[in-house]
């Protein structure tokens, strides 16, 4: 049974509509894929009382959705390395996992794609908390896509203000990680 790390545990759904967290899974994206979706959901049957079998992910066109736990029909995934983050919720829900590590073009990709004030913020940065706080930046942009059912797109005033729609949970670096969670209003 994968082991399941919380970020905001089984309780926060009740509480505020939403809970998060990870597990390991070595392996190429293809691996990790197969195997989150046999473990993920007994493991998270566990964390809520439920017996084995009692969830099932259901593959839609645009994300899995999870089955079987009331309030929690969302579901948004993210693999960075071995770890593959989840977000469960009442309504749509995105999160974001990210590496950190060195990006050699980050400025070209901050520019392309970020607010303009946090490309400059970013430049503005020590080289030391350059990293980390681009990819908390980047972990919160695809966070808000995914809670909105958004792509990518390189920024725009307009496309910002639709994502910014989305309320930020929570963001957080740790373990050479940046992660965010944004929820739907």
């Amino acid at each position: 049974m994968a082991a399941l790390n919380w970020w905001l545990g089984p309780a926060t759904l009740a509480e505020r509509g939403v809970c998060a967290g990870w597990l390991s899974l070595p392996g190429p994206r293809p691996v990790q894929r197969a195997a989150l979706r046999r473990l993920l959901p007994d493991a998270l049957a566990g964390a809520f009382g439920q017996p084995p079998g009692a969830l099932r992910l259901i593959e839609t066109e645009a994300a899995p959705r999870l089955q079987g736990l009331a309030g929690a029909e969302w579901l948004s995934l993210s693999y960075a390395g071995e770890r593959v983050a989840f977000a469960l919720a009442a309504r749509p829900v995105g999160i974001d996992l990210v590496e950190i590590g060195g990006l050699p073009d980050w400025q070209e990709v901050a520019v392309d794609f970020l607010n303009p004030e946090v490309s400059a913020a970013l430049a503005a940065l020590p080289v030391n908390d350059r990293d980390s706080a681009f990819a908390l930046a980047w972990a919160e942009l695809e966070a808000r896509g995914k809670a909105r059912g958004e792509g990518l797109a390189e920024w725009t005033v307009s496309w910002a203000a639709r994502l910014a729609e989305g309320g930020l949970v929570r963001r957080e670096v740790a373990d050479g990680h940046a992660m965010a969670l944004v929820l739907t209003a």
